[in-house]
């Protein structure tokens, strides 16, 4: 939508896009629109006739989705390293400079919009991919357990009950109250005062303390769920594999982050944070997997357990964290292009192919994390399902 507004923001002058990438991100919008609406329409629905062209309908949707994805990580790395490379050398191909030097509302939003874009394909997918599964499969109760892309609750389930979270959740709230001054801060010393040094520091030192904090909840969480029954049957769920494949993409960033920022230290502060950060988050999201993992399988043994609900409050602290690192995940491009180390290191084109593929499965990360993480709260507390 930002980029079709820009059409008409720089309307008087001339723009760094052909004029038929207008259609295109209307088709987009469009075609955003009618899958949402698809989707949430026929979350539910057990298709038993033509499966031949239902199975090739939905293989064709998902791989859409892919493409958007791809096409979208590619238009976006060249936009940046066009507009990085003319801001380096100050100079421009004939008949760009004036859409380069223009601030527009869709490149300054650019850094915290384009990894939704790529995460609604992610889950997009991977939705279709779970209505591709139960094309003519017969269900004989109810539709199945995953329900963490839909918040529909199934007919006959019992109503949300949040006893024994109620701990969890102030503290949750507390930091989350943190994390909302932090962002607050950071846009102070970057809007009012221009230093943005200081306002990635506020950023790098939040995170930090975000991620101090859930690796200890973490820990305790683990000890409390771990009385609960182990169900091998639910450990490759879908919402295990897309969780795996978010954990991939973070290593790699991660790794290639620690790489740059280890061999190229040269003791100032912003460095030395990002350092502690990367190495921070590589042990937490390990941690963290290696817990949602373990918690998706797990559910009470016996009525006792149903009523004294171990680790619920810790899981409500832990969804409620996650949420706030999601937050402060959104401005992860914006930190990397304060603290140039990486881009050094690795050349403007090399950095830029490496946050625009990534960022968005650490931001996913976060994201597809808080909701298994609802799941468990909810899940983990019910008797094991017979059939």
């Amino acid at each position: 939508g930002l980029h079709i507004a820009t059409y008409f923001e720089t309307i008087t002058t001339e723009t760094c896009e052909s004029e038929i990438f207008i259609l295109v991100y209307v088709m987009h919008l469009l075609f955003t629109f009618v899958q949402t609406f698809f989707i949430f329409k026929n979350h539910k629905l057990v298709i038993n006739k033509q499966k031949p062209f239902v199975r090739f309908g939905m293989m064709h949707l998902m791989a859409t989705n892919i493409c958007v994805l791809i096409v979208t990580a590619v238009m976006e790395t060249n936009e940046d390293y066009r507009l990085q490379s003319y801001i380096v050398n100050n100079v421009t191909l004939e008949g760009t400079k004036s859409c380069y030097e223009e601030v527009t509302l869709a490149r300054s939003a650019s850094p915290y919009l384009f990894p939704c874009t790529i995460i609604y394909s992610i889950i997009g997918a991977g939705i279709i991919y779970r209505l591709y599964q139960y094309i003519g499969v017969r269900i004989k109760q109810r539709w199945p357990s995953h329900t963490s892309f839909t918040s529909s609750a199934p007919t006959g389930a019992s109503a949300i009950d949040c006893d024994k979270a109620n701990k969890g959740l102030f503290l949750g709230l507390l930091v989350a109250v943190f994390t909302l001054i932090a962002i607050a801060t950071f846009f102070v010393f970057e809007s009012r005062l221009q230093d943005m040094f200081t306002a990635v520091k506020v950023l790098f030192t939040t995170e930090i303390v975000l991620m101090i904090i859930t690796g200890l909840g973490i820990a305790w969480g683990y000890i409390r769920l771990s009385k609960l029954k182990f169900i091998t049957s639910q450990f490759l769920s879908v919402d295990s594999v897309l969780l795996l494949v978010a954990l991939a993409g973070s290593y790699i960033y991660l790794c290639f982050k620690l790489i740059a920022v280890s061999t190229s230290l040269q003791g100032n502060v912003a460095g030395i944070l990002s350092l502690i950060t990367t190495i921070f988050s590589i042990c937490q999201i390990t941690e963290q997997t290696v817990f949602i993992l373990d918690g998706l399988c797990r559910c009470a043994e016996n009525d006792n357990q149903m009523m004294q609900k171990p680790g619920r409050a810790v899981v409500t602290f832990l969804l409620v964290c996650n949420l706030a690192l999601w937050v402060v995940s959104m401005f992860e491009v914006k930190k990397t292009r304060v603290v140039r180390l990486h881009e050094e290191f690795y050349g403007i084109l090399a950095w830029n192919i490496i946050t625009h593929l990534c960022v968005p499965l650490i931001i996913f990360f976060r994201f597809h994390s808080a909701i298994c993480l609802s799941k468990m709260w909810y899940n983990a507390y019910q008797k094991e399902k017979t059939t």
